[in-house]
């Protein structure tokens, strides 16, 4: 079973708020894990109490407290990785609210994507607007439920392992993202905390693609912090 990977680091009340959805959604058995792993801070004692205190009925539950202080790059790097351990995992960052049907969905486009080396991960999130122009748009309703867009989701994502092993290949050789005609170049400028610009950076240059739902399986609240 794909487990469910929560990144937290410094808000405790975002990370009860996205258990709790965690616990009301819907799974097909009770061997799903979940893991949170908690980034190391000078005060993290409440996210802590919220995650030791949380009670996973769907299986097994860890809490991992990160020995330093990794910063959202290498800690979500870190956390993809279990993807590599359990074959797939799911990633969700603490400001995330999920469907109850986000896991059903995640499931089955993990096997849908499994020999389609143009997907380069699954979104949970569905993008309705532009993010390099502020437009507005929806995907054109053409019988299926789900659209393709060459810009990785941090809403909510999904990878198996060759997925995210294809991704760490070509990232141990582009760890300071070079300038590249087809990058935009807002994204480029994004701070270097951020993991997302890089893997936009590698469906570019390998012309691949997230695989984004029509209907959002996540929402996300703009908590303040990293």
């Amino acid at each position: 079973m794909t487990p469910i990977i929560v990144v937290a680091y410094n808000r405790p009340k975002s990370l009860d708020r996205l258990l709790k959805s965690l616990k009301k959604a819907m799974y097909p058995s009770r061997g799903v894990s979940l893991i949170i792993s908690i980034d190391a801070g000078d005060d993290n004692q409440k996210v802590l109490s919220v995650a030791n205190e949380f009670i996973w009925q769907h299986g097994d539950k860890k809490v991992i407290y990160q020995s330093e202080n990794l910063g959202l790059r290498k800690h979500i790097l870190k956390c993809g990785d279990y993807c590599i351990e359990y074959g797939s995992a799911i990633i969700l960052e603490d400001d995330l609210l999920v469907s109850p049907n986000f896991y059903a969905f995640a499931s089955e486009a993990l096997r849908f994507s499994a020999d389609k080396k143009y997907i380069g991960g699954i979104s949970l999130y569905n993008h309705e607007l532009n993010v390099l122009t502020g437009d507005y748009f929806s995907a054109r309703e053409d019988g299926y439920d789900n659209w393709y867009l060459q810009f990785a989701s941090s809403w909510g994502q999904a990878w198996s392992s060759n997925q995210w092993s294809h991704f760490k290949e070509w990232y141990s050789d582009n760890k300071s993202l070079k300038a590249h005609p087809k990058i935009p170049g807002n994204v480029q400028k994004w701070s270097e905390k951020s993991w997302l610009k890089y893997f936009i950076g590698f469906l570019i240059e390998k012309n691949m693609y997230f695989l984004f739902p029509k209907i959002s399986l996540t929402t996300n609240f703009s908590d303040q912090g990293t």
